[in-house]
């Protein structure tokens, strides 16, 4: 395992955001798998990765599923981090689209469950106030 010290958490958050995304990911997976900042910021690369195929549906699905299974663990890591609930709450939100609406409908409480609790933590995160406002504007229009 990479020592915690050895990453430039903002030099991989920009490498990410200038597409480095699958380079960004193998770098932390070597690194330590108990280590929040490692964590959340791993779901955050498989969901991308699972984006970066549109149409290949076992491909978004199996890396959307991924994140949310990362994402679940990094809430568990630390409960009073807001990564691991805003990542569970967007991939969540993917795998709506391989699922019945039933359990579509189901999952939309969850996922405006991890939302709150994101934006509860980080309250200046505007992914999480854009989530929010989508989520609402989704269940206004049901029916």
């Amino acid at each position: 395992h990479i020592d915690k010290m050895s990453l430039n958490f903002e030099e991989l958050d920009t490498r990410f955001d200038n597409g480095e995304c699958e380079a960004v990911m193998q770098e932390l997976e070597k690194a330590n798998d108990k280590d929040i900042e490692v964590v959340w910021r791993l779901a955050r690369c498989q969901f991308e990765v699972g984006t970066s195929k549109p149409g290949e549906t076992e491909f978004q699905k199996t890396w959307y599923e991924k994140a949310y299974e990362t994402s679940l663990k990094a809430i568990e890591i630390d409960p009073d981090h807001y990564g691991g609930y805003k990542w569970a709450g967007i991939a969540l939100g993917y795998l709506g689209d391989f699922v019945s609406t039933k359990e579509m409908i189901g999952n939309s409480f969850k996922i405006r469950e991890f939302f709150d609790r994101a934006d509860s933590l980080s309250s200046n995160d505007p992914t999480v106030k854009h989530a929010l406002g989508k989520w609402s504007y989704k269940i206004a229009n049901i029916g």
